[in-house]
């Protein structure tokens, strides 16, 4: 029986090079896939790959966790090895309208956080926040004049967004 191997990996987005072990010469792999409580979950090879290749490049069509399968095949056995990807929506976070602020204090509106669940972090030289992780904080600022306020939304380890105010 075929011993294959697999690599899982998080990523941003929906699309990641799939890690199999490429099969010995009289034999071949193809892949599948499934996610949890998804019937209709599918994905499509891109970039000139197939789906029978072992290092195949896919776009999934749902964010989350989806478990694909190495299966590969001899004339009469089936070796498969499985591992989980993360697929991660790309933060894209609205800071809010630039504003302009008679004094040094004013509250921030009209940002909003667009994946559910991510984490947000107010910066921005010269100025302080209520909270840096809130969605509407205070924020004061050390004198007049002109400041960049930044909002990062994080979504998991490496998907990261930003947006600015004045």
């Amino acid at each position: 029986t075929p011993q294959p191997t697999i690599t899982g990996a998080d990523t941003c987005g929906l699309v990641v090079r799939l890690r199999g072990s490429q099969p010995p010469t009289s034999m071949y792999g193809y892949w599948s896939a499934s996610q949890e409580g998804n019937t209709s979950y599918s994905y499509t090879t891109i970039e000139g790959t197939n789906n029978n290749m072992y290092n195949a490049v896919v776009m999934a069509t749902h964010y989350g966790q989806a478990t694909y399968t190495w299966n590969v095949v001899n004339a009469e056995c089936t070796g498969r090895a499985s591992a989980v990807y993360n697929f991660r929506a790309i933060p894209r976070p609205e800071a809010g309208p630039d504003m302009t602020v008679c004094g040094v204090e004013a509250v921030i509106n009209g940002a909003y956080q667009s994946v559910e669940n991510s984490s947000l972090q107010w910066s921005g030289a010269g100025v302080t926040f209520s909270s840096t992780s809130t969605i509407q904080p205070q924020v004061n600022a050390n004198a007049g004049g002109t400041y960049v306020i930044t909002l990062t939304e994080r979504n998991g380890g490496e998907c990261i967004g930003t947006d600015n105010l004045r």
